[in-house]
């Protein structure tokens, strides 16, 4: 993927993780449980995101192996719980966005960035893409997450506005 000053993709494991909030999900992550929808949790080196009212995504850096054991890891916590883990490392590409970056994102997304809680996760809409956003937390970045056939298409798009916002 292409890399300018301003942004970066990332490859890295991704977990996306379907159950209703229940005591279990404190033995994979302490505080699990208790995480409101759009808010984010870091756990070490994995940041959960609490998505919706039964979704979680968790992303790690680390390599694509560890994706088998987080996976292992929830399905041991959830014993006979209704869970549904999927590894969707492979569809979903992370762009790390430096500050300042709410220019570059005004230009394709309503929200009013300014307001946003410093540990917000969710989805919206970045001109005709689905992302998923959250604030790095202890940085000025952002992170956006794209599904991985779209990932140049996004790209070319934050380089273009980037450049027009130079102009």
């Amino acid at each position: 993927m292409a890399e300018t000053p301003d942004f970066d993709m990332r490859a890295g494991c991704l977990i996306s993780l379907q159950t209703h909030a229940a005591p279990w999900l404190d033995l994979v992550a302490p505080g699990l449980s208790q995480l409101p929808p759009c808010r984010q949790l870091r756990q070490g080196r994995h940041l959960w995101l609490r998505l919706g009212w039964n979704e979680w995504w968790c992303w790690s850096t680390s390599h694509e192996a560890e994706a088998g054991q987080q996976m292992q890891a929830i399905a041991q916590a959830a014993g006979e719980y209704f869970h549904a883990c999927v590894d969707i490392s492979d569809s979903v590409l992370a762009c790390r966005i430096v500050a300042p970056f709410e220019p570059l994102l005004s230009c394709g997304c309503d929200l009013d960035l300014g307001q946003l809680p410093q540990d917000f996760a969710g989805r919206t809409r970045l001109s005709a893409f689905t992302v998923t956003l959250t604030p790095d937390q202890g940085t000025d970045n952002m992170w956006l997450w794209v599904e991985s056939s779209l990932a140049a298409s996004l790209v070319q798009w934050l380089a273009v506005h980037a450049k027009l916002l130079r102009a």
